[in-house]
């Protein structure tokens, strides 16, 4: 008589499909838990708080938020109105201070919601034509528009956006854009993985980023010194007015070209020095992997 022995084989084969659904069963409650953890914030109602300060002639603006906009617009003379939106406002410490004709803004976030979210602070604020400011934020963009300014901006995981300034910038970003449309004023600006578009720009500049293009249209200043450097992008440079430049550039497996009359003292592919006009300013230029096209 043949026996069939079943326990073994058959319930081992049973109990490893059991635990198997089990896994399955608890990544999906993990990841459903951790996904409302994460949703609690993005859901949570907006709470918005609004204040009105009135300053002298000399405004400044310090704003230092966790996560979250800044936007900041040209509004009345002598007063700064602020607009707060907080998102998951049980857990955010949110001030506004005022000492003399400076507004400080402090925000601090005491908890996260999970892998999948955070809670956030949106600022928006209305400001005399000529304010001083110092902006850092994280995880949300910094936009100026119409405004003469000065000072430094500072984000990650946001862009920055200035459109029709004046004054000297100093920004920087990492896994964002930096666009700038119209300013009048001396730039420095960093970034990492992110594209730099600068339209319409009158001063020295001094721009670098990694990954990301370079697309610049600049008015050149006399005895400027300026220099547009990033890595495996195209850089694109469009010289406004009547350039009078001492040009720089090069890069590496790719071609440097000018359509710009130039009396060149180096001229390679990948590598071109010379004179356009009468070479008052000088312009730097690098790249790799990726051509520079000046024009």
């Amino acid at each position: 008589m043949r026996h069939r022995h079943l326990g073994f084989t058959d319930s081992c084969v049973l109990r490893r499909n059991q635990f198997v659904i089990l896994g399955l069963l608890l990544f999906v409650a993990i990841v459903s838990a951790s996904s409302l953890l994460g949703a609690a914030c993005v859901f949570e109602p907006i709470e918005t708080h609004n204040s009105s300060h009135f300053v002298g002639d000399s405004p400044k603006l310090i704003i230092n938020n966790e996560h979250g906009f800044i936007r900041i617009n040209k509004g009345p003379d002598n007063e700064i109105a602020v607009q707060v939106e907080l998102q998951g406002s049980g857990d955010i410490d949110c001030e506004v201070i005022q000492d003399g004709d400076t507004i400080i803004l402090n925000t601090e976030t005491n908890r996260r919601w999970g892998p999948f979210g955070t809670c956030q602070v949106d600022v928006t604020i209305n400001t005399p034509y000529k304010t001083d400011i110092e902006l850092e934020t994280s995880d949300g963009l910094i936009e100026i528009d119409g405004i003469e300014c000065s000072g430094p901006l500072k984000t990650s995981n946001g862009d920055i956006i200035l459109r029709n300034v004046k004054g000297d910038i100093d920004a920087e970003t990492r896994d964002g854009d930096i666009g700038i449309h119209t300013l009048e004023g001396n730039m420095r600006l960093r970034n990492v993985n992110g594209e730099l578009n600068l339209q319409e720009v009158t001063g020295e500049i001094d721009a670098a980023t990694s990954n990301g293009e370079i697309k610049a249209s600049i008015y050149m200043m006399p005895n400027g010194t300026n220099q547009l450097i990033t890595s495996n992008e195209t850089v694109h440079v469009r010289l406004l007015g009547t350039p009078n430049v001492k040009l720089d550039a090069s890069t590496t497996a790719a071609s440097v070209s000018s359509s710009l009359p130039i009396v060149a003292e180096t001229t390679q592919d990948d590598y071109l020095v010379g004179v356009i006009g009468d070479g008052s300013a000088s312009l730097l230029i690098r790249t790799t992997n990726s051509d520079i096209i000046i024009e």
